[in-house]
């Protein structure tokens, strides 16, 4: 029946198929082989988990591309990697990553853990150039990492970076305290819209750029004092920076990070953030606490989450520490659209406050609260 529809309602049926049902469509239904080929290798995502045991399926889908020109071409979204820092990474994998990645001409969007998969990766001397680039799996020294700098000039085109590290390599960070000071001098991905990282990357990355979208997950292994934080934050170049933020995910894990939040100190500059996620613990919130009165100085604050990685909340029971939360935040904030309080339970749990309305009786999921910040997160697929 398929074969005598016009080509672009073929398309749009195929559109609402699962991926499982694809892979059947392609055992089954010869004539749409290339079809259903494109949209199962447009996005493909192949983490490993805590267990492991996805190492096999990664290198023999890095062998399929690099032995297929056809199908390395129809990748454009690749998610892959996941072993531990310590590791020395899959051997098969490690093979072929960078054979196989000078084949996948057109893959624009890149999320790829674990050390040795990322040294492995040739990402310096690729044929494509990505716009979205996501670098994780634990701490990288200069040992682990000499050749970071070459691979953000080989992506200028990149808008969203993520480096999920505490430390960044040296020569990353030399370049980066030096851009401009030379007139002409190059600007590290100068397009770049979104940052995810530690204190220092997003410190660092915020000058000279029109980011809007940030994370910090803390200040890592250097702690700056907090009489110092105006010295370190507070620079001509980053508060003229501060204006483009629109969101932005802070996460204050443990008490000397708290003393150290960035919040308190580039409050007044952030003018057109309307949306803030804060991961920290509810038990640190009491009135005149200057994380929360820093609420009040973000004039065009729109909605603001809260969450506690070691709370659990019921979604039936409204709980008393989100009531008093939302109270400390409304002191500071009386006009504030929306309220999320919530855990990181399983599956996590926040209540929520909308002015006018107050707190609704159900609570609501992580996605509908988190939804602003979320990264880019894919699920398996080949």
């Amino acid at each position: 029946m398929l074969q005598n529809l016009p080509l672009e309602l073929t398309e749009a049926v195929l559109d609402y198929l699962e991926d499982c049902d694809l892979r059947r469509t392609l055992r089954t239904a010869r004539f749409l082989r290339y079809p259903s080929e494109r949209r199962l290798y447009y996005t493909v995502s192949l983490l490993i988990g805590p267990k492991g045991g996805q190492g096999g399926r990664q290198a023999r889908f890095l062998n399929t591309v690099f032995n297929n020109h056809r199908l390395a071409q129809y990748v454009i979204v690749l998610v892959m990697g996941g072993c531990s820092p310590a590791d020395e990474g899959d051997p098969r994998v490690n093979a072929i990553i960078g054979q196989a990645m000078k084949k996948m001409v057109n893959l624009k969007d890149l999320s790829i853990a674990g050390g040795p998969y990322i040294l492995n990766a040739q990402l310096d001397s690729v044929p494509f150039s990505l716009t979205r680039l996501l670098f994780s799996g634990g701490i990288f020294s200069d040992k682990d990492f000499p050749s970071f700098l070459p691979i953000l000039r080989a992506h200028p085109k990149l808008e969203e970076l993520a480096f999920e590290s505490s430390t960044l390599p040296s020569d990353l960070i030399a370049a980066l305290k030096t851009e401009g000071e030379v007139p002409g001098s190059e600007i590290l991905c100068p397009h770049l819209k979104r940052f995810d990282g530690y204190d220092d990357g997003l410190r660092l990355f915020l000058a000279r750029r029109r980011i809007e979208r940030g994370t910090t997950m803390g200040s890592g292994d250097e702690l700056i004092k907090y009489e110092d934080l105006a010295a370190v934050w507070l620079t001509p170049t980053l508060t003229s920076s501060y204006r483009h933020l629109r969101v932005l995910e802070v996460w204050i894990t443990y008490r000397p990070t708290r003393n150290a939040c960035l919040l308190p100190t580039i409050a007044p500059y952030l003018t057109s953030l309307t949306h803030l996620l804060l991961v920290d613990n509810f038990s640190c919130m009491h009135p005149g606490d200057p994380v929360i009165s820093s609420l009040g100085k973000m004039r065009a604050l729109e909605s603001f989450t809260l969450s506690d990685m070691e709370v659990t909340f019921s979604a039936a029971v409204l709980d008393p520490q989100a009531t008093s939360i939302v109270g400390l935040v409304r002191v500071v904030c009386p006009d504030i659209a929306e309220i999320f309080v919530g855990g990181y339970s399983e599956p996590p749990v926040f209540h929520h406050y909308t002015k006018g309305r107050g707190l609704h009786s159900s609570a609501v999921s992580e996605e509908v609260a988190c939804r602003p910040y979320t990264k880019w997160v894919r699920e398996p697929t080949i």
